[in-house]
């Protein structure tokens, strides 16, 4: 059952991490999202192979399609903490696996992490959002809901303005094509596409709103499963302070392979 935010604007983080399997061995945490298919969860893979390890899977979309439109990458990773540290002693290492844009929320993680532990963030196919993503990413949605030539509104100032009025746009065109389609408007399934698009266009924002400097680095060790892995960057890391590890070429019509996976565990059982 979802939980709303408290009045004073806290996320409810049990809405935020939830474990997936036990174990007793080191600890993983995987930031990733339900995706737009019927693809299995990166965090479901990783489980299937965790050796006896607790797995949790972090979800940040789940937090956003409550009742706050917007929340920091801070905020997220702080909630996220909180949430792991009641399930788990408050010592020993522990890894933070992030997915493509879930990649800075992932560093803010074990960045936390490592003030009381030992934290390795392994970072697979790291994605850094900014405004011209954010921007494809609105129209694409806008291009589902049958509404190509739509806008994407002003991104700066206030960030829960802007994600609402995202929200509005779209749900106009949603509005638009359900009433032309002569379909029940009041289905939930409507509903809860438009929260999972502003959700996801929400966390982006929040990623792009987001500095890496002076979080990374230190005790917190950082490693990059890519493909490129000539071209890799981390913000606020020099290149040489985070390692790099290849990845075999891209499948686009299937990126998380088994030996995707295989490569991705090695990280963290080696």
């Amino acid at each position: 059952m979802a939980n709303p935010l408290a009045d004073d604007g806290a996320v409810d983080s049990d809405e935020i991490v939830r474990q997936l399997v036990t174990g007793a061995a080191k600890p993983v945490l995987v930031a990733d999202f339900q995706a737009f298919s019927s693809a299995p969860r990166l965090s479901h893979l990783v489980s299937g192979q965790a050796e006896g390890r607790p797995v949790y899977q972090v979800d940040p979309l789940n937090a956003l399609s409550q009742g706050r439109p917007y929340i920091s990458i801070a905020d997220l990773a702080a909630e996220a903490v909180a949430s792991f540290a009641r399930s788990q002693p408050a010592d020993g290492p522990v890894f933070v696996i992030g997915y493509c844009s879930a990649a800075a929320l992932s560093v803010r993680i074990a960045t936390l992490l490592a003030r009381s532990r030992e934290a390795t963030a392994v970072l697979l196919r790291p994605s850094w959002p900014d405004t011209e993503g954010i921007k494809d990413t609105f129209a694409m949605l806008a291009a589902n809901l049958g509404a190509r030539q739509l806008p994407c509104p002003e991104l700066d100032g206030d960030p829960g303005r802007c994600v609402r009025r995202m929200e509005e746009l779209l749900r106009a065109k949603l509005e638009a094509l359900v009433t032309s389609q002569g379909l029940d408007g009041s289905a939930d399934t409507f509903g809860e596409l438009l929260l999972t698009y502003r959700s996801w266009l929400a966390f982006l924002l929040a990623c792009r709103n987001d500095s890496l400097a002076g979080w990374a680095g230190g005790t917190t060790a950082v490693t990059v499963l890519t493909e490129a892995p000539d071209s890799v960057t981390v913000p606020g890391l020099p290149a040489g302070e985070f390692e790099v590890c290849p990845l075999p070429v891209l499948d686009e019509d299937n990126p998380i392979t088994p030996e995707v996976v295989e490569l991705l565990v090695a990280q963290i059982t080696g």
